[in-house]
């Protein structure tokens, strides 16, 4: 699941041709009512995933963008791993 802020979503989409609400329509992406991702809602949308019986034993994230969300899910005892965003890149290419 992508998190990405509502407020910047339509520059963001048009300045680097991405789908965003067509990512949105396919529940692929969830848009935040903030300025900026709000990682303890992050927390709670994985939360509520393992509520509804998903077995989420890990959450990779990229070490640039991801040092908030790491230290939130760990005072709420979600098991993240964070990746380098290089090779973060090289996952998304196979």
């Amino acid at each position: 699941m992508v998190f990405f802020p509502i407020v910047a979503a339509s520059e963001k989409a048009e300045e680097d041709n991405i789908p965003l609400y067509g990512w949105e329509e396919q529940n692929l992406l969830t848009m935040t009512n903030t300025p900026v991702v709000d990682y303890q809602e992050v927390v709670r949308w994985f939360l509520k995933m393992k509520e509804m019986g998903f077995n989420i034993k890990q959450i990779g994230l990229d070490k640039k963008f991801g040092r908030e969300f790491h230290l939130e899910g760990k005072k709420s005892r979600i098991k993240n791993r964070r990746y380098s965003t290089a090779l973060l890149s090289k996952i998304r290419r196979l």
